[in-house]
Order: C-alpha cells, then sequence, then structure tokens
C-alpha cells in the first residue's frame, strides 16, 4: 500500500493543538455538518496553488477528527474547528485527487467554468510549473514587483494562512 502524505502549519491552531504536523495515511471524520446555504465570499473563501491565482466561497465543516501516523510512526488523533478544520480538509481532499473548486456549489461552479475559459486553462500545454515558471502569487517577485496591487493575490487579512498549496483565509471587504 502506498504512503498518503500531508503536512501542515497552522500555529493557531488552539489550545492544546500542534501548530505544526504531519499526518501519513490520515483518515478524515466531518463531525460537524456541511452547511448547505450560500457560501459567504468573505468569510469563506478558499484558494489553491493547483488553481492559481482564483479564489472561490466554499462550505465546508467547521469540526473534524483527523487521524493517521505521525512522523514518527505514532498514531495521532485530535479535533480541529473553524479554519483549521477547513485546512485539514483541503489538504485530504488532494490526498483523493480533488480540489477544493471541485466541491464548489452550482453557482460558484459556473463561475470557475467560466475562469477555466477565460485562462484557457483547457488548452493543452497551458500550465504553471512550480520552481521552472514565474508564480502567479508574486512569490518570486522583487520588493518592488510584490508591493504593487496583484488581481486575485492573497490579501494578508488577518487570521488567513497560506500553507502548503493552500491559500485560506478571511478576505478583507472589497
Amino acid at each position: 500500500m502506498g504512503l498518503r502524505i500531508f503536512t501542515y502549519t497552522y500555529p493557531p491552531a488552539g489550545p492544546g493543538l500542534p501548530a505544526r504536523g504531519v499526518f501519513i495515511n490520515p483518515r478524515l471524520r466531518l463531525i460537524g455538518r456541511v452547511s448547505q446555504e450560500e457560501p459567504d465570499r468573505d468569510e469563506e473563501s478558499e484558494g489553491c496553488l493547483s488553481v492559481p491565482g482564483c479564489d472561490f466561497p466554499l462550505k465546508r465543516s467547521h469540526h473534524v477528527e483527523i487521524s493517521g501516523l505521525d512522523a514518527d510512526g505514532e498514531e495521532v488523533t485530535f479535533e480541529a474547528t473553524g479554519w483549521f478544520a477547513r485546512i485539514l480538509q483541503h489538504e485530504y481532499d488532494h490526498l483523493d485527487g480533488r480540489l477544493y473548486v471541485d466541491r464548489l456549489n452550482s453557482r460558484w461552479s459556473r463561475r470557475w467554468k467560466k475562469t477555466l475559459k477565460r485562462e484557457g486553462w483547457t488548452v493543452p500545454g497551458n500550465t504553471w510549473t512550480p520552481g521552472v515558471d514565474r508564480d502567479p502569487f508574486g512569490h518570486d517577485d522583487s520588493d518592488e514587483e510584490r508591493d504593487e496591487p496583484r488581481a486575485a493575490q492573497h490579501d494578508g487579512a488577518p487570521g488567513s494562512v497560506a500553507h502548503h498549496g493552500v491559500d485560506v483565509g478571511p478576505r478583507e471587504a472589497d
């Protein structure tokens, strides 16, 4: 059996929770239900390096339990809530080959499909390779370039986190 591994770093994880960790062959259980209400664009938007420069609102469970092996092969289990629960769900989805845009409701899924077409991402060969191509998030830019406004760049709102291909966090009002 192959290994399924993800790492996370989230300093405000919560009392008694590790701010940084590794999960090997994790199992994720949703404790809170996923609301069917319309997601809040300002409070529930996600982004991902697999979908560079985009973010869309998505409902997720606010409470999960995750278990698996840590880097030392020891069993670890804990519950997470809020943004930490969102991050764990996002990373876990990647292990199943799923992106957050695969979970969008019909309204935001239509917008995602328009973005796909507009960006030319349905055309073979139109790709972004990390470490080879210019980083669409600006990590490769000089300090002066980083200071210039960029469309769809992570806004650094308080409580936001950019991690391991994940850009999740509350957005400032447009």
